[in-house]
């Protein structure tokens, strides 16, 4: 299991136990964001 993966798992089982809507939203925002990360990532080490 790739890291960023168990991470936004542990995020949504804190998140869920609080806020269920929150979680899902705060999970979405930071996997969109850390996908775009390693993308910007990979792009750059392209070039």
């Amino acid at each position: 299991m790739p890291f960023y993966k168990k991470v936004i798992a542990d995020v949504q089982k804190n998140f869920i136990k609080k806020n269920t809507l929150c979680g899902y939203f705060y999970s979405d925002f930071v996997l969109t964001a850390l996908i775009s990360k390693s993308l910007k990532l990979k792009s750059s080490f392209k070039n």
